[in-house]
């Protein structure tokens, strides 16, 4: 079968940050990643890069890196260098939340009594029945306010409060990239000439 020419590309998804890594020269990391089948893949990102990995790690609680790139060199069986590999995107990923109407559809309906559909009970019960369903407002006093009013700053002062200047576990990934330096301020010149006005005598 006559061959086609094509030029395959690689599109690699992952939501962890790499734990071990090579600094190379000018900023960048070189990781591998795995993948299913036993299948590795080497790959090198731009130190820019490396900084929005480490924003999304530390912004959002779950995330997805879409990496691409082409098939490189051959490190060995199922193991290959992803030549020209950059960072596509970085996506947040918020997880799905079940709804109560959900939960409650898939919960079982009580079974109902044959006998209690057949019984009917006398409109006097009835008339007593719907009295004692219609709910009663009652009005908080002082006191309840005062306990509940009190209740969210005991708890409050009882959090501990992290001091200002202690240190926090950062990623060796994060803890490696340089943080950004703020853009230098730009300055316009402009090129002026003096303008001169001449006046006649008198």
């Amino acid at each position: 079968m006559k061959v086609t020419p094509a030029r395959p590309e690689l599109v690699i998804k992952f939501n962890q940050l790499p734990v071990e890594f090579t600094e190379e020269q000018g900023g960048g990391r070189t990781f591998e990643l795995g993948g299913e089948g036993g299948l590795s893949f080497v790959v090198t990102l731009s130190k820019k890069s490396c900084r929005r990995l480490g924003k999304a790690a530390e912004d959002w609680p779950e995330w997805t890196a879409v990496v691409g790139g082409r098939f490189g060199e051959v490190l060995g069986p199922h193991r290959y260098r992803v030549e020209s590999a950059g960072l596509i995107n970085v996506l947040e990923r918020k997880p799905k939340e079940s709804t109560p109407e959900a939960a409650a559809s898939l919960e079982p309906a009580p079974a109902e009594d044959a006998s209690a559909q057949l019984a009917v009970a006398p409109p006097q019960a009835q008339a007593a029945e719907a009295a004692a369903a219609v709910p009663v407002r009652k009005t908080p006093s002082r006191e309840a306010n005062a306990t509940q009013t009190a209740a969210p700053s005991a708890a409050s002062s009882a959090a501990p409060i992290a001091a200002p200047g202690a240190p926090k576990n950062v990623h060796p990934f994060i803890k490696s990239v340089a943080p950004i330096p703020p853009p230098a301020p730009k300055r316009f010149r402009f090129n002026s000439r003096p303008i001169v006005i001449y006046r006649g005598t008198p």
